[in-house]
């Protein structure tokens, strides 16, 4: 049960923080301070809602949105506002990135 209510907790969270990135990328773009608390959900995130199974899928998908990301500046007209909204996504993907490839290092090490 306390399970049930952690993940539920990591995926509102999660919901919070894609919210966060898209209003706040076009209304506020480039603050370091937004950046920083999508940095702390990511964080939470990470630790709360990837289970063993998706470890891999959500590190294939982290890194293809982190390199993927930057040619969507390119678009004509709506470029520079799904830039920023994009880059505060990153913003709260790669930390949750960081603690789940930790966590699976850590793993690995200590299996053997």
């Amino acid at each position: 049960m306390a399970k049930d209510m952690m993940t539920k907790a990591g995926t509102w969270l999660f919901l919070l923080g894609v919210l966060i990135a898209v209003i706040l990328g076009i209304v506020f773009p480039a603050s370091g301070s937004i950046a920083a608390l999508l940095a702390v959900i990511g964080i939470i995130v990470g630790l709360l809602n990837i289970t063993a199974a998706e470890v891999k899928d959500f590190l294939i998908a982290s890194v293809a949105l982190i390199i993927a990301a930057g040619s969507m500046k390119l678009l004509p007209l709506i470029g520079a506002a799904v830039g920023n909204i994009l880059d505060y996504f990153i913003a709260l993907v790669a930390p949750a990135a960081v603690i789940v490839s930790i966590i699976a290092v850590w793993k690995l090490a200590k299996a053997k």
